[in-house]
């Protein structure tokens, strides 16, 4: 909540340092709490594979982390375990929406919808969907079963005005509706990380490209995922026969030692410090 309200704060005050610096040390402290909490989770699926909570923490974490195609990978993990809850199909539908694949969650949302008919949220969700796939009088019916359930919801409103035509400037974060409102007037900003990944999607035979990704996680100190593509590579002998993939996976597997004794290290402290504490109160 601390990095969404200097989030919030620069948008006020574009230009103040203290905004900027505050911003940076927290986001940094958050993610770097995400990518611990990702770690515990995989340590989790391989001793309990069948235990849906753990993919649907992942593919949470990595939303928080705007990495939207690895996200939507674990939630589709997670959807393979377990019947979301309308919760996690809001959550599920704002990552589809990020990703451009509206098609896919279409139907998603018009099973969700009639599963949980007395759920706003849905109903309005499932209107911007089809609002973008252009289908206005879907959208309309939608969105005003929506405001029959809670008639001042600021969000199926301003979808019935889209519906119908009517301009509005929106104020609520959502980023379901960035992408209806970004994708036709500006391009997002795509990181290299995203990029390499949504590219290996496509392809995943392209092994330069796969060393390429993992060369820039090893710069954002995003071990495991890079110990991850090596595992991709790895039973093809014609490739993990080589001096270069060799190489890198013992680099990779230095890396990972060192960061998690440097974890233990400051655990450690921080345990050492609230037993004193305890100790002393």
């Amino acid at each position: 909540m601390a990095v969404y309200d200097f989030r919030l704060a620069r948008k006020l005050q574009p230009d103040n340092s203290e905004i900027n610096k505050n911003l940076t040390e927290t986001t940094d402290a958050w993610y770097k709490l995400l990518y611990n909490k990702i770690e515990g989770h995989k340590r989790e699926i391989a001793i309990y594979p069948h235990k849906p909570v753990n993919y649907l923490e992942i593919g949470k974490s990595y939303k928080n982390l705007g990495n939207w195609l690895i996200a939507e990978d674990w939630y589709d993990k997670y959807l393979l375990l377990e019947e979301a809850s309308p919760d996690e199909i809001i959550r599920y539908t704002e990552i589809l929406a990020r990703n451009n694949h509206i098609l896919k969650g279409e139907p998603i949302l018009k099973r969700y919808t009639e599963k949980f008919p007395t759920d706003q949220r849905l109903w309005s969700r499932y209107g911007y969907y089809e609002l973008w796939l252009q289908k206005k009088k879907n959208a309309i019916d939608a969105f005003e079963k929506a405001l029959a359930i809670k008639p001042y919801f600021k969000e199926a409103m301003n979808g019935l005005d889209l519906a119908k035509g009517k301009g509005y400037i929106y104020t609520v974060i959502d980023t379901s509706y960035s992408y209806g409102k970004t994708s036709r007037t500006t391009k997002l900003r795509e990181y290299p990380i995203d990029k390499y990944y949504r590219l290996l999607k496509k392809n995943p035979q392209d092994i330069e490209l796969r060393f390429t990704l993992i060369d820039e996680l090893l710069k954002h100190k995003r071990f495991e995922e890079a110990h991850e593509q090596l595992l991709v590579m790895q039973p093809d002998e014609k490739i993990a026969g080589t001096d270069r993939f060799k190489n890198k996976l013992d680099d990779v597997s230095i890396l990972q030692d060192s960061s998690y004794k440097d974890n233990i290290k400051i655990m450690l402290k921080n345990l050492k410090k609230i037993i004193i504490t305890g100790m002393q109160l």
